[in-house]
Order: structure tokens, then C-alpha cells, then sequence
């Protein structure tokens, strides 16, 4: 196989969507999805056409705690 030499520009385009619950004065979960579709060089990666998908989604959870330091 040789070697691939992708070349600068943009990689990917998406959005990001997501929501917040406040579970307490001090607490939150927040939870979002992110999806890219990858462009370019980054969809043309042999990773990409061999083992992976143009299409990449990444979902996440994020508990927050809010505390004062000092006076």
C-alpha cells in the first residue's frame, strides 16, 4: 500500500445538537450529539474507505458541579 499524503482544506462539516437539564442549584447533565460527515482528503483516507465510514457521530453525557472557592 502507499503511503497517503492528505493535503490542507477543510475536513469535515456538521452540527452539534444539545440539551441541559439542571438537576440542582449546583448540578447539571448535559447530554448532545454531534455528527461531521468528513471532505476531501479526510473521506478519502484509506482509513476511512477501508475500515470506516465518511459519516462519524460521536454522542456524549456531561455532569457539571458548580462550587465558590473562598469569600
Amino acid at each position: 500500500m502507499n503511503a497517503f499524503y492528505p493535503k490542507a482544506g477543510i475536513k469535515s462539516v456538521g452540527f452539534v445538537l444539545g440539551a441541559t437539564y439542571q438537576l440542582s442549584d449546583t448540578t447539571s447533565l448535559q447530554v448532545y450529539d454531534k455528527f461531521d460527515r468528513l471532505v476531501g482528503d479526510a473521506a478519502n483516507s484509506p482509513i476511512v474507505t477501508n475500515l470506516g465510514s465518511a459519516n462519524q457521530n460521536t454522542v456524549g453525557f456531561v455532569l457539571s458541579r458548580s462550587f465558590q472557592i473562598g469569600f
